[in-house]
């Protein structure tokens, strides 16, 4: 028979396009499938296009069989013939630039025939080439593609592909000369990228290859009870979650190790005293003792017993350590352990050390209202009571979101960044937003520049508590640190329930 395709191509070919097959288990006739390219495929018209074929057939040998190769634009092509498995494959160029219909005619030595069709778009523009997806800081990914080498360019088109399988277009490109692009990752396990070329001359974009990358996310069913500590001078944090605790370098998105079966723990912190970093684990199964751990290899450094109860503890990363005893405050040097040296009774709460003071900063948590208090130590880490504990019924305080100006000028806490000036006063200042709601802050090093983390996806950028910004960030951020010039964000993936990671912004971004 003969078909016309009206609607689908200009003109009408003379072939039979039986792709049906009047019979398909009719012994005497043979079978052909087009394996490669399926139905339809798009091809740039200069490029070659590559087919796979399979037959079959019960009277003649596979590799006997005659295979012709007809477009219904160009007319006959060419004739090959299959390996004794059945298989054949051929490369076919100058097509013309049309919609084809290929069709692959098998015939056998009885004179008896079949064909199979596939359609052919042979009308895109080139496929862009991705010659490179890397990491750049674990949160950018860097793309790389050829020069298209159409004469008619119109677009670049980047396209990014989650874990879900949703496709976002990125961006459209107009300068034929411009082939990277760095693309802001969300927090995901798995990207896909691919890059589309359209032309002016054509109705059809033409998809390149496809380039994958994966991250390291964690996994946590039931992600509760999560602290997050920074290592020191390192590109490295300390996550736990009840009695596990991992290392992860957001630099390099490799886990440093994993430590489990701790028992019950009631706090941890890492730090550099003098003996290195060194991670720093409050267990309290019958009595309380301090586990100390190389920060990098995770090994067991230490087990010290304490014979009274150890809350909270911190560490300045001088040489200082100080615990909360129920309400009495501790300081020690690392090479002190235990701590017997004097103590000052205060009263229970989340504590901040100073970076470069020795002053204490304490939010109650033991009763309401709550309160902001203040001690300090000395120089031979002797605690000295500071001013009482004044309380603060108005303006809002959090113990959860409350951090130290790195030079002890003053603190900030509660959604609204509320501040409160350096000891002795610790009077109300003023809110820095009254309608935040930030959950965690962090200071460059030398406190001028405060970032504010805000729950809905967004750091807030202040210069001497003046707003100068908002980063957008995609995830469902908890925690935020700041490093040599880097800040870098912990929380959890807006795109995979459950999945948690770090993003890492530079200078260049944050300035």
């Amino acid at each position: 028979m003969s078909v016309c395709f009206a609607g689908l191509l200009n003109g009408c070919n003379t072939f039979d396009t039986d792709y049906e097959r009047d019979n398909p288990n009719d012994p005497i006739l043979p079978k052909i499938d087009i394996v490669t390219p399926t139905n339809p495929f798009i091809n740039y018209h200069e490029d070659l296009l590559s087919l796979e074929i399979q037959v079959q057939d019960a009277n003649t040998s596979l590799n006997e069989l005659e295979i012709n190769l007809y477009s219904d634009k160009d007319g006959y092509l060419e004739t090959i013939q299959a390996n004794q498995s059945g298989f054949a494959s051929t490369q076919l160029g100058g097509l013309s630039k049309d919609d084809h219909y290929l069709i692959a005619e098998v015939v056998n030595k009885l004179g008896r025939s079949t064909r199979d069709t596939t359609l052919l778009y042979n009308t895109a523009p080139p496929r862009a080439s991705i010659t490179e997806a890397k990491f750049e800081k674990n949160s950018f990914i860097q793309l790389t593609w050829e020069k298209s080498p159409d004469p008619d360019f119109e677009f670049y088109k980047v396209y990014r592909v989650n874990s879900v399988q949703d496709t976002t277009l990125l961006a459209e490109i107009s300068n034929v000369s411009e082939t990277t692009f760095k693309d802001f990752a969300p927090l995901d396990s798995l990207y896909r990228y691919h890059i589309n070329t359209s032309s002016t001359a054509f109705e059809i974009e033409n998809t390149s290859t496809t380039a994958s990358l994966e991250r390291t996310l964690f996994f946590k069913p039931q992600f509760s009870g999560i602290s997050v500590r920074k290592y020191p001078d390192y590109p490295a944090l300390l996550v736990s979650v009840s009695s596990e605790i991992t290392g992860y370098n957001y630099e390099q998105d490799t886990f440093i190790g994993e430590l489990s079966d701790l028992g019950n723990v009631s706090a941890l912190n890492v730090g550099d005293n003098g003996f290195g970093v060194e991670i720093y684990a409050v267990s309290f199964d019958n009595r309380s003792e301090f586990l100390i751990y190389d920060g990098f290899s995770m090994d067991l450094k230490e087990r010290i017993s304490v014979d009274y109860h150890i809350g909270n503890f911190e560490t300045d990363n001088r040489g200082n350590i100080v615990t909360q005893d129920d309400s009495w405050y501790r300081a020690s040097t690392r090479s002190q352990f235990p701590f017997h040296n004097s103590s000052i009774s205060g009263v229970t709460g989340r504590f901040r050390l100073t970076k470069t003071t020795n002053d204490i900063y304490i939010i109650t948590t033991g009763f309401s209202p709550m309160a902001l208090g203040h001690v300090k130590y000395d120089d031979n880490n002797s605690v000295i009571e500071s001013n009482g504990w004044p309380y603060h019924s108005g303006p809002p305080l959090s113990s959860t979101s409350f951090e130290v100006h790195p030079h002890g000028e003053y603190v900030i806490t509660a959604f609204a960044g509320q501040i409160y000036e350096k000891a002795p006063s610790l009077e109300h200042r003023k809110a820095i937003n009254e309608n935040g709601r930030y959950v965690d802050y962090a200071f460059n090093d030398s406190g001028n520049l405060l970032f504010a983390l805000d729950e809905r996806g967004w750091v807030s950028v202040y210069e001497d508590l003046n707003f100068t910004s908002k980063i957008e960030i995609d995830m469902i951020p908890k925690s935020i640190f700041y490093d040599n010039g880097e800040l870098i964000l912990f929380g959890e993936s807006s795109i995979l329930k459950d999945y948690f990671g770090v993003v890492v912004l530079p200078e260049t971004v944050i300035q």
